[in-house]
């Protein structure tokens, strides 16, 4: 009885391995170049062509590294506060932001930590700027 109790143990162990082995998602890092959003939870990270893909990420994985200093949002110059009567140009801390494609060449929507809304030009210095994802699924 003891033999036949380890021999079903021992199967039911090694199907448990093999399902828990499928089951694991492959995770991927992604730099996103065109977008980074968060819906329910989630970090959404698109990165620039030839991959358009858009990723699933873990939200803490996402950084832009700025010399030895790692941060949760990018750095974007240019922008104007949505809905506000003063356009003047401020530079922004964007934890969320997509590219848009216009006739003028683009630009960037922003939302930074504090939940604003900024419009940001397309600029040699906001092309640049991406957070890197290391915890993506397709």
């Amino acid at each position: 009885m003891l033999k036949i109790f380890l021999k079903i143990s021992l199967l039911l162990f090694s199907i448990w391995i093999h399902n828990s082995n499928v089951l694991a998602e492959k995770t991927f890092s992604a730099a996103c170049r065109r977008q980074f959003t968060i819906v329910n939870g989630k970090g959404v990270c698109v990165q620039a062509s030839p991959d358009d893909h858009q990723y699933s990420c873990v939200v803490d994985s996402c950084h832009e590294r700025v010399g030895d200093l790692s941060y949760n949002y990018v750095e974007m110059t240019a922008c104007t506060h949505d809905g506000s009567v003063n356009k003047g140009q401020s530079k922004q801390n964007c934890a969320q932001y997509q590219f848009m494609h216009n006739n003028n060449g683009g630009y960037f929507t922003c939302t930074n930590p504090a939940g604003y809304h900024y419009t940001c030009e397309r600029n040699q210095h906001n092309i640049y700027r991406q957070l890197t994802c290391s915890k993506c699924t397709k």
